[in-house]
């Protein structure tokens, strides 16, 4: 068996991989060739770390675009589509006119 160090990033290699395997402790002990006991220290300071970091996936969400019209509805159900940045003067005149209906 091997009796060198391993690195703190060596050791958490070696828990992830134990994780995934699926193998007992022993077994996966001796194919790689250190003892159970170093993976049993191994997986007890690891469950025992304050505040072991996590990592977690961030998506970056799209920001919110603005709408690129407004819309209307009128009493009789139908609706009306005014685009933003339309001209002032020209919406004021349409919304006479449609009081006037």
């Amino acid at each position: 068996m091997s009796s060198r160090r391993r690195t703190p990033a060596e050791i958490a290699t070696i828990i992830s991989q134990f994780h995934a395997s699926g193998l007992s402790r022993r077994d996966f002990a001796r194919r790689h060739d250190f003892s159970v006991g170093s993976l049993a220290r191994w997986l007890q300071r690891q469950s025992s770390a304050p505040n072991t970091p996590k990592f977690v996936r961030v998506v970056h969400a799209a920001a919110p675009t603005m709408p690129s019209w407004f819309e209307l509805a009128l009493p009789d159900g139908r609706r009306l589509r005014i685009p933003v940045g339309c001209d002032e003067a020209a919406l004021r005149s349409l919304l006479g006119v449609l009081a006037e209906c």
